[in-house]
């Protein structure tokens, strides 16, 4: 009882609602039945319906509830679920109480191994999906442990639809939009961040952090501090897949010969080549809609990288005293109409 308060109190907090605003929510508590079952197997491989039964539509005829939630059904339904008949019969059943009432009627089931393992929810027989109207079906996000996604496997009146992702927080499933190109993007920026933090304070400590999976992995490090709070480990291993591919940081060789192993470093600024980020615009420049003319000269982002021993010491080529005046630039009026990116 103490615990279904907590779990009320805090939805109620959630959703900004008073304690009488809840007065038309009726609890039963299978805890405290000396059955909690609906209905069992009986003779001739029937079902037999037990008074709570009986007990719950006379509840119902004088609530008249809008929804009616019944949690678990391996405790309510106490028969075989893998026998078709007796499945199809319970659900038949239950499907006739809603037509009659005009009540919704949702049975939260546990999915088997093989239904949590392929996607499917399914635990028993098809005709847990076969007899209902819709089929839903919330499953662990493995990149965020707090995380759930909400499929709806099958529906009769409408379109499957995107999923629902929802997220654990201070006692309750709140609804979270799935995060955008830009939002995934500046996310990656973030944790690229992060791990050079985290990578230059510990190796100036110094400890060995590793591009491989072990115990001194870098991305699994640097889930545990700071400066990487609220990102998963699957954005911190492809922000350091980033950094090695831009040559930020590298991996060398320690150790004797019979025993090498890799160690990360941050890269010297002459070492370093360009990000290759994927964002919004990436996706838009691919368009067969929009086309660029090939004869028009473009000004290269990043800059030619620079050898050590000429770092600060004399430019790449002579620099004039004064700029001459620029000429005014030639425009043919078949390429003039041009997309301009200013980064």
């Amino acid at each position: 009882r103490a615990e279904l308060h907590r779990r009320v109190a805090a939805v109620a907090k959630a959703a900004s609602l008073r304690p009488e605003q809840l007065s038309r929510l009726k609890i039963v508590m299978g805890a405290e039945l000396d059955d909690p079952a609906l209905a069992r197997e009986g003779n001739r491989n029937e079902l037999e319906w037990t008074p709570l039964y009986a007990s719950l539509l006379d509840q119902i005829a004088v609530d008249n509830p809008s929804l009616i939630v019944v949690d678990p059904l391996s405790e309510v339904f106490q028969a075989d679920e893998n026998n078709r008949k007796q499945v199809a019969r319970f659900v038949g059943q239950i499907r006739r109480v809603a037509q009659r009432s005009g009540s919704a009627v949702i049975l939260l089931g546990h999915p088997s191994i093989s239904g949590a393992a392929d996607g499917t929810g399914r635990s028993g027989s098809t005709a847990w999906g076969g007899a209902v109207r819709h089929r839903l079906f919330m499953e662990r996000v493995t990149a965020d442990p707090d995380t759930r996604k909400l499929r709806v496997t099958k529906s009769n009146l409408a379109p499957l639809g995107d999923p629902i992702f929802l997220r654990w927080r201070e006692g309750v499933f709140e609804h979270v939009s799935e995060p955008t190109d830009a939002e995934r993007a500046g996310e990656l920026a973030r944790a690229r961040g992060a791990l050079l933090a985290v990578l230059t304070r510990l190796t100036s400590m110094g400890r060995t952090l590793s591009p491989s999976h072990g115990r001194n992995f870098l991305p699994t490090i640097a889930a545990r501090e700071h400066e990487a709070r609220g990102l998963t480990k699957e954005v911190l291993e492809a922000a350091m897949r980033d950094l090695l591919a831009s040559g930020v940081i590298r991996a060398e060789k320690s150790g004797p010969r019979s025993r090498q192993r890799a160690e990360l470093v941050v890269a010297e600024a002459g070492d370093r080549r360009p990000f290759d980020l994927q964002s919004p615009l990436t996706s838009a420049l691919r368009s067969p809609s929009i086309a660029f003319d090939p004869s028009v000269r473009s000004i290269p982002l990043i800059p030619p990288t620079i050898e050590r021993s000429r770092i600060g010491l004399e430019p790449d080529r002579p620099v004039p005293l004064e700029d001459p005046e620029p000429a005014e630039p030639e425009i043919d009026d078949e390429t003039a109409d041009v997309l301009a990116l200013h980064c």
